[in-house]
Parts: structure tokens; C-alpha cells; sequence
């Protein structure tokens, strides 16, 4: 294949707000979706940016452990990986007895 024939990579950026509704508590990410050969589809790269809006390093999907999915589609793999955002932003609720 030559690469102009290739998939394009594709990305989103996610803005997530925190469930205590505090404003100084909502993340954003950059996800993207890349087309690997040797996978065999297309797998994720989730990146968090910090206040700055500043891109951390790239990690795995919240969903992956320690080897990345593969998948059928970009938008399979991007919707996957706004799920596992939003449901790892959701555990991040203080105990209100704790603090």
C-alpha cells in the first residue's frame, strides 16, 4: 500500500466535566485513533492536557491494561475510549466523609 492509499490517523479532543460539578476539576483529553498493519485495525492513544493545555505523554485507553485493542473502526476505537474517560473521571469522586 502506498501511503497515500494508508488510513488517516484521526483524533478528538474530549473536555469531561467533573462530577462535582467544580469547574477546576474538569479534565481534557486528546484521543487518537491510529491504523496499525500489524494489528490488524486500528488501535488508541489517550493523551491528558494539563491547565496549560499542554499535552502529557501518550498512554493506553483507561479500558486498556497492558496491551492495546484492536479495532474495526476509528470511530469503534474513539467512542471506546470516551467511555473509559468519562467512566475514570467518575471514579474520581471524593468520599464525602473523607474529604
Amino acid at each position: 500500500m502506498e501511503s497515500a492509499d494508508l488510513p488517516r490517523d484521526r483524533h478528538i479532543v474530549v473536555g469531561v466535566s467533573h462530577p462535582s460539578g467544580n469547574p477546576a476539576r474538569h479534565r481534557t483529553f486528546e484521543v487518537r485513533a491510529l491504523h496499525s498493519q500489524a494489528a490488524g485495525g486500528w488501535v488508541l492513544q489517550v493523551a491528558e492536557q494539563n491547565a496549560n493545555e499542554q499535552r502529557q505523554a501518550w498512554e493506553l485507553s483507561p479500558a486498556d491494561q497492558e496491551t492495546a485493542r484492536v479495532f474495526p473502526t476509528p470511530a469503534a476505537a474513539l467512542g471506546d475510549a470516551v467511555t473509559a474517560i468519562i467512566a475514570m473521571v467518575d471514579l474520581d469522586v471524593p468520599d464525602p466523609e473523607t474529604g
